[in-house]
Order: C-alpha cells, then sequence, then structure tokens
C-alpha cells in the first residue's frame, strides 16, 4: 500500500505520515469556498449546496479499524470484500461510534513511554523528549469505503472532492487508482479526480491515521478524536472556471458610502486570458448597488496592490449608503461573479456574503467601524456533546443563540479553523471572531517553532486558512495558533498574512512576541496587576486583549468586574476571551446502563496524562457539555451586558441630588443607542414585586453615560433595604430579529426614609 502511494520511493527512508516535508500530495490549492451555481439567481441566494453542481456523500461508510498503517490491507480495490466491514457514519469520529479509544491530554502527545521511535532516551528516572516527527508504531488506521455514482449533468466538466475535515491525515483512491494525499485535519482538502471516475458507481476509499508528523503541530488542550469528521462533497465546474474570490470591503465612515475591491481568480485552462468577469453587488434586500466588468489578466505585475496578478481579473466598486457590520448589526451584501466568454456567454457562476467594516489601530486602541471595540468574548472548541467533532448547522445556531442571550459578541476559533459553516453564522448573526490556526506544539514547547525544516509547515498553515476564509466579514483578526512558543516561523506566517490580508488584526500570544509577530498584546492570565505593568510599559503601547482570562473550572468565575472596570479606566485594556465556552465531555455509560459527561480517563484510556493537568480539564466551560447554563454564566451575562446600571462615582444618598432615586446609566454597545432598547424599574420588599414602572431612557449614544433619575414613590410602610431591578430588553434590533432578551438585570439597593410614614 505504502509504494503504491508514495512518491520517488527509491528516495524514501520514511512513510509520508513520518516526513516533515510531505503536508500533501496532488491536494489542490485553497480557495474561497465553490457554490458551483448554475444559475445567477440561484448565486444571489447564495445557499451552498443547492446547486446541482454540488453533491453531499455523507452517510454510513463501509469501515474497519487496523491497529497500524502497516497492517492495512488492499482495501481499497474494487473488487475487495468488506462484508467484514461494519459502518461508520460520515460526519463522525470513530472513537464516539465504538471503534478504539477517546483520548484526552493538554500538553504531552498521547503516545506511551514504551514507544521506541517517537520519543528519545533520557536519564534513568527522566520522561524521554518527544522525537518530531516520529509518531507511534501503534498507530490507529482507519479504512473507510463508500460507493457513489456521478450525476449524468456533470459529463464533460471537471469533478472535484471536498474533505472539510478528516484527523488527521489521509490517503485518497477512486476506483482502486490512488489519488492523493493530505494532513492539516481542520482545513478541507480538496482533489480533481475527473480522470479516476467512471460511468455509473465509483468506489471512494480512504486510510486515515490517527497521528501523522502533522500530530505535533496539533497538540491542543482537547480529546484526540478521529476520522471523516466533517462533511464530504461532490462538486463539478467548467475546465475554465472562477477558482477563487477575494474580495474587500472598506467602508468610508466620513462619507458613508464603501468600496468593494474583488480579485478573481480563473483557471489556466486554454483561452482564459479571453474572458471577462462581471461582479455584481446586491443589499440585503437583493437590490442591485453595483456592477462592474474587468479583463482578466494573462500576465502578473510587480505588486499586486497596483494591478491584479495572472489569471485574475479587479473589479472596484463605488457604493452608496452603505451600512456597517457589527455584532450587533450584521448587514451583509451579496456579491454575485460572473465568469464570461468572449461572445458573452457564461462560463461560471460563483457567490459570496460580504459586509462593510473597518478595523484599525490608532494610538493603541483597536476600532471597529471608527469605535473604540471592546472584546465580551470567549473561547470556543469545536465540541458537540455526544458526537466529539462531528456537528449540524442546527447545533451551532443554538451556540449561538446561547452566546447572544450571555451578551458575549466575540469568539476566538480555539485552537484550529473551524467548520465553514460556523463563519457562514457568525456573519449572518453577528459575532466577531479571532480566526486561529491549527498550530499548536505544546508538547515540545518551542522546538519546532525555531526549526526551518518545519517553517514551510507553519507557513502553509496560515496561508490555507486565510485563503479559505478571508471574505467572512466576522473575522477581525487571525490567530497564529496557541502555545508553542514564539520563533523565525511565526514571523514568516505574520508577513504573508499582513502582506494578503491589510485589512485584519494579526496576533499571538505566546512567548510574548513583538510587533514583527502580532499587532496586540494578549497575555493569557495576567492579572490586574500585570496588566497594569503592561499599560504603563512605554516601550510597547500595542493594544491589550486577552486570549484567554477567567479559567472556568470547578466553581470559579468570581472577579470579572474587575477586568471590565479596566476596560472603562484604560482606553487600551479592550477585554478578552473567557477559558472556556463548553464543558467538552463525551459520553459515558456506567455499569447499571446509565450514561453520564465523560471526561479523561472515564474511558479506562491506555494512555492518561497525569500531574498538574487534571483528567477533568476538558470540564471548564461556562455551560455544561448540553449547553445547560452553569451559574457562572448569569454572571457572565450580567458583567457583560452591554447597558450597565449602577449608583455613580462617589454618590451619597444625601450629597447626591436625588439621593437614593440616582443612578448612572452607562452604554457600553458598540453602536446602538439606548432608543434601541426599553426598561422598567421593579421595587422589591424583602424580595417581592410591590411597585413597577417603565423607565424613559434618553437616546445616549454608544460608548456614552448620562445620570439617570428614577422618580419611585417611598412606601409609608418602614423598610430598611429594598431592590431595585432594571431589566433591559433589545427593542429595535432584537437578537436575530425575532425576539427581544433580557440584557441585563442590575440590583440596586434603595433605603426608604423612615421619617415619611
Amino acid at each position: 500500500m505504502a509504494k503504491l502511494m508514495n512518491r520517488r520511493m527509491d528516495f524514501h527512508t520514511r512513510p509520508d505520515w513520518e516526513t516533515v516535508e510531505i503536508s500533501s500530495v496532488n491536494r489542490m490549492p485553497a480557495h474561497s469556498r465553490w457554490g458551483a451555481y448554475d444559475t445567477q439567481e440561484r448565486a444571489k441566494e447564495c445557499q451552498y449546496g443547492t446547486s446541482p453542481y454540488t453533491v453531499c456523500l455523507n452517510g454510513d461508510y463501509r469501515f474497519r479499524l487496523y491497529s497500524s498503517p502497516e497492517a492495512v490491507d488492499e482495501f481499497y480495490r474494487i473488487d475487495y470484500d468488506d462484508s467484514q466491514f461494519s459502518f461508520a457514519a460520515v460526519p463522525g469520529n470513530w472513537e464516539t461510534q465504538g471503534f478504539g479509544e477517546p483520548i484526552y491530554t493538554n500538553i504531552v502527545y498521547p503516545w506511551a513511554e514504551t514507544e521506541q521511535a517517537c520519543l528519545i532516551e533520557a536519564k534513568q528516572e527522566e520522561p524521554r523528549v518527544p522525537n518530531p516527527p516520529y509518531v507511534p508504531k501503534q498507530n490507529p488506521t482507519g479504512a473507510y469505503r463508500y460507493w457513489f455514482t456521478v450525476p449524468d449533468t456533470f459529463e464533460g466538466r471537471e469533478v472535484y472532492l471536498r474533505f472539510e475535515g478528516v484527523e488527521a491525515a489521509f490517503y485518497l483512491w477512486i476506483n482502486g487508482q490512488p489519488v492523493g494525499y493530505s494532513e492539516d485535519s481542520k482545513l478541507p482538502a480538496e482533489f480533481c479526480v475527473t480522470q479516476y471516475l467512471q460511468k455509473g458507481e465509483n468506489l471512494m476509499a480512504l486510510q486515515v491515521m490517527r497521528f501523522a508528523s502533522s500530530s505535533y503541530l496539533e497538540d491542543q488542550d482537547y480529546w484526540y478524536l478521529s476520522g471523516i469528521y466533517r462533511s464530504v462533497w461532490m462538486i463539478s465546474k467548467q475546465k475554465l472556471h472562477i477558482d477563487d474570490i477575494q474580495l474587500q470591503a472598506i467602508p468610508d465612515l466620513c462619507h458613508g458610502s464603501g468600496t468593494v475591491r474583488t480579485d478573481v481568480t480563473v483557471s489556466r485552462a486554454p483561452y482564459f486570458a479571453d474572458c471577462s468577469v462581471r461582479v455584481t453587488i446586491y443589499d440585503s434586500q437583493g437590490i442591485c448597488m453595483a456592477t462592474q466588468t474587468s479583463q482578466v489578466c494573462k500576465e502578473a505585475e510587480y505588486r499586486t496592490d497596483r494591478a491584479p496578478t495572472a489569471n485574475t481579473a479587479r473589479t472596484i466598486s463605488e457604493i452608496c449608503g452603505v451600512h456597517c457590520w457589527s455584532p450587533e448589526r450584521p448587514v451583509l451584501y451579496t456579491a454575485v461573479v460572473t465568469l464570461l466568454a468572449p461572445d458573452g456567454a457564461v462560463l461560471d457562476v460563483e457567490s459570496c456574503r460580504f459586509g462593510f467594516k473597518k478595523i484599525e489601530v490608532r494610538h493603541g486602541v483597536v476600532y471597529l467601524n471608527g469605535r473604540r471595540l471592546i472584546i465580551r468574548g470567549v473561547n470556543r472548541h469545536e465540541h458537540f456533546y455526544p458526537t466529539g467533532r462531528a456537528g449540524t448547522r442546527e447545533e451551532m445556531l443554538e451556540e449561538i443563540r446561547q452566546m447572544k442571550r450571555m451578551n458575549i459578541n466575540a469568539v476566538r476559533t480555539c485552537h484550529y479553523p473551524d467548520c465553514p459553516d460556523w463563519y457562514e453564522l457568525c456573519d449572518e448573526y453577528g459575532l466577531l471572531l479571532v480566526c486561529e490556526c491549527d498550530i499548536e506544539t505544546h508538547g515540545v514547547s518551542g522546538a519546532i517553532t525555531h526549526n526551518p525544516e518545519w517553517a514551510p509547515n507553519f507557513v502553509e498553515r496560515a496561508t490555507r486558512m486565510v485563503r479559505n476564509y478571508k471574505n467572512h466579514v466576522s473575522i477581525f483578526s487571525w490567530s497564529l495558533g496557541n502555545e508553542s512558543g514564539t520563533g523565525p516561523n511565526h514571523a514568516a506566517m505574520y508577513g504573508f498574512i499582513k502582506e494578503y490580508d491589510p485589512t485584519r488584526l494579526c496576533q499571538y500570544e505566546s512567548g510574548e512576541p513583538g510587533k514583527r509577530i502580532s499587532d496586540v498584546r494578549g497575555n493569557m492570565y495576567a492579572p490586574v496587576d500585570k496588566i497594569l505593568r503592561m499599560l504603563s510599559d512605554p516601550e510597547d503601547n500595542r493594544p491589550i486583549i486577552l486570549v484567554e482570562y477567567l479559567y472556568q473550572i470547578r466553581n470559579s468565575g468570581g472577579g470579572m468586574e474587575r477586568f471590565l472596570e479596566l476596560t472603562q479606566r484604560y482606553e487600551r485594556f479592550q477585554g478578552g476571551f473567557i477559558w472556556d465556552w463548553q464543558d467538552k465531555c463525551l459520553k459515558g455509560t456506567a455499569e447499571d446502563g446509565t450514561t453520564f459527561f465523560a471526561y479523561g480517563g472515564d474511558f479506562n484510556e491506555s494512555f492518561v496524562e497525569e500531574g498538574e493537568c487534571p483528567r477533568f480539564m476538558t470540564c471548564n466551560g461556562i455551560v455544561l457539555p448540553d449547553l445547560t447554563w452553569k451559574p457562572v454564566a448569569y454572571e457572565v451575562k450580567a458583567a457583560y451586558a452591554p447597558v450597565q446600571i449602577q449608583r455613580p462615582e462617589n454618590w451619597s444618598p444625601r450629597a447626591t441630588a436625588g439621593g437614593w432615586n440616582t443612578f448612572l446609566l452607562r452604554n457600553d454597545s458598540q453602536e446602538l443607542s439606548l432608543d434601541h432598547f426599553s426598561c422598567h424599574a421593579v421595587l422589591r420588599e424583602n424580595g417581592y414585586p410591590i411597585e413597577e414602572q417603565q423607565v424613559l431612557l434618553p437616546n445616549l449614544p454608544a460608548g456614552q453615560s448620562t445620570v439617570l433619575i428614577v422618580e419611585i414613590p417611598h412606601r409609608k410602610k418602614q423598610v430598611r433595604f429594598i431592590p431595585s431591578n432594571f431589566p433591559c430588553a433589545a427593542g429595535k434590533k432584537p437578537f436575530m430579529h425575532r425576539q427581544s432578551k433580557k440584557l441585563v438585570c442590575s440590583s440596586l439597593h434603595w433605603r426608604a426614609d423612615r421619617r415619611r410614614q
């Protein structure tokens, strides 16, 4: 099998999955997601998977788990008897379907010290050192077989297979013929399979290795789960087609207009330079805002900021009366891109949703659309209970719904790019994203980061991430990864990203990198005194946004107000991302048959990380695995509320005008004024409501505060303390435009005047 797939076997000394220089074979370059639409009308709807030229290949695959790649037989042959194979659901992880064992680790790599090749001997009684790129010989390997039929409408066109997520590395065969190989488990892998297909039924076979050299780059604080865990698609395009779309929509904040620059790359098929590209912009109501046509360039210029590169057409559209995208107002536009033959015939149609957004740093402060940005964020692993990494669009939407209920406005995709559906939903419903590269080398610290042999792997993962998701307006920052030390490989990643996409931030935290690697300072778990020292550092005035803070393990989560007070006092401190969103448990079964939320060690795994990282570190979310709120979630909701009601500074009931009826109203929204909210006051006595009245809110702009006097009549009954609650509900722009929600409930004490009986 290995001889069949490996290139230049005469020179090979290691298999592909243990060779640093090989991360893919015959895999296509990364690009924006293809809709492969058959009409411009369907492209305008921009609903992925609705075109007759896209076929979803999800389903039950024939499956068998082998102990190692060397143990795999010729299962990919058409005449192979797979009657002894089981079935595995795709998308899905095989460990959650009864094959093999899930393993949780935080830092160490999940193979025992008995493994010789992947660990270097050390002195007696010392742990052995990991030895990249070697992985264990006992390397569970899954074999998948699936029969599919190519539609007749695909005839005469190119056919591609798109795997949106396979962990950790895999080979692909079609009808017994080798097609390619891929690593990088959190990004799509695509292969052109036209030449391997036949009429009628076709056999697709995958060999998936649990561990590969790439595993040294994917040492995230999570379960090791394997298999085809995201969707599989078959896509058909003309030989001469739209390859990629890079769209930048920058608003003119002074004049209310915007500029849309679209670079459309076409395939280098014969006569590509004779074609032209038409880009039509539609607003959220489907009204045409602009149409531009441009010829495809034949040759590249020296600088792409002045002219598009080879086989690329550029259009620039000026749009009047644009509405900026923000988490509170996620206004989207649609670009329909049409490839035209010289006679005007339509060759290919693609589309993408986009928004106008401007991210900039001025004097050490990040601004979104001209307003200071406050991150009320959370870290989110891609986890679904009980299926592991395999989730549905509906499950993702429910997560967003719960996040919005908690007033969360930003998510860090720790520690890898997420499913493409997640970005589309965040665009639509309004969540800012830090899109993180799939790099964490925690188990070897910074050893790989400083090794030039690994530099192509670092840069490739960064470039593929950016090229896949560059058009998603929800992404305001790219992250170079997590806990991998800091070195020249990160500098190379940063250099490409900032040149390719200057419209966004680029950040990294591990090793406290300088300005040539990160646009912000994000020291995880920095205490308040550390933050104050960072703010007073005369040599570094970068914005401070904590990539992780408030670790939510056991009964934690207190003290949030200390960090939020800093966002009010210091402009350069702009919030952070709570660690983390969800308890990442799997389904365990007790001896009596009852199920429970299981964490590391509950499956009698062959390997369990011991020491300073307890097995229950998977349980550090603000919600349970089924998204039930923990008590701390209510604290998060109150602390992250965009409208805050409290006592004024230096307030005194006798010295302050209005006395007990005086409150400070602060609008911490990103852009909404208070006329978008409603408010009422509830007067309680011993916990029971006795008075309720509407409170007329002033038209207070975002980022402003004012004194609010609420005329609450004194009770003739002697009462010492009476809490007053101010539930503020979204009014004109409710969440998802469907229903209003309570944003905050501020309880403040009011004391009745005993002299008035």
